[in-house]
């Protein structure tokens, strides 16, 4: 779901009405003037009225609207984003066995966070383009989400939800302009090291943790889902990988 199509609290047209916001509250999100001018320009924000911009959807309902002031829940009248391994749960991205902890993001320069039972909350710069709406909810994009896993949670881990994101329709080209976006960012060197070594290719969370494993045992790397076809290039099987040189004789 984008911005553009259908803001949070908005279950039917002329029932519940859509809220745009100032520009106070965007600057409270941590949107500047000039990411608000790229956000218009590109029609994710449009203007509703004299100092409120918000979605299509909210410059319709306030159009519609007779007194011209919708009054469900903004989209931006939030004050935290969704984010880290709890944005990855609304991606459908791989997961550790333990999550106890909501990750929320508090846009803005980065310091200031705080910790308490169940809630992690991390305050750092967020642009326009890095979050979006899931199920009535703020929520960092993939590629943001991917970067902050990277950087917060094991190589294993990082690898495991970058190489889901990839196989999830995130590209190279979407994770390395997110990688720049956070460059002085702790944890950017493993961040990295994370990105060169995911690999589109695997299919599940156990190929991932396996193409680690077997970095680490200096195995070589593992080509992952090598199909092996007999002397006559007839296919014979595909299996999930081989590690070091493909005509090697272990296979997974």
């Amino acid at each position: 779901m984008s911005r553009g199509d259908v803001c949070p609290g908005c279950q039917e047209h002329g029932q519940a009405r859509h809220e745009g916001s100032g520009a106070q509250e965007l600057a409270d999100l941590g949107i500047g003037r000039r990411e608000l001018a790229t956000a218009e320009k590109g029609r994710e924000l449009v203007k509703i009225r004299r100092g409120v911009l918000g979605c299509q959807a909210s410059a319709e309902c306030a159009r519609t609207s007779p007194a011209g002031r919708p009054g469900c829940t903004g989209w931006a009248s939030r004050r935290a984003v969704v984010s880290h391994l709890s944005a990855a749960a609304f991606h459908g991205l791989p997961l550790p066995s333990k999550l106890d902890t909501v990750w929320l993001t508090r846009p803005g320069r980065r310091g200031g966070g705080h910790h308490r039972t169940g809630i992690q909350v991390v305050r750092a710069p967020l642009q326009v383009s890095e979050w979006g709406w899931q199920e009535n909810l703020m929520v960092t994009t993939m590629d943001r989400t991917t970067i902050d896993i990277a950087r917060n949670e094991s190589f294993v881990m990082g690898v495991m939800v970058a190489d889901a994101a990839m196989g999830g329709g995130c590209t190279p080209g979407q994770l390395r302009p997110a990688l720049e976006r956070a460059r002085r960012w702790p944890g950017m060197a493993k961040a990295r090291q994370v990105v060169d070594f995911a690999d589109v290719r695997s299919e599940s969370p156990y190929e991932s943790w396996m193409r680690v494993l077997l970095s680490e045992l200096d195995l070589g790397e593992l080509t992952p889902q090598l199909v092996i076809n007999d002397e006559h290039g007839n296919f014979v099987a595909r299996v999930d990988g081989a590690p070091g040189r493909p005509e090697g004789g272990l296979r997974i």
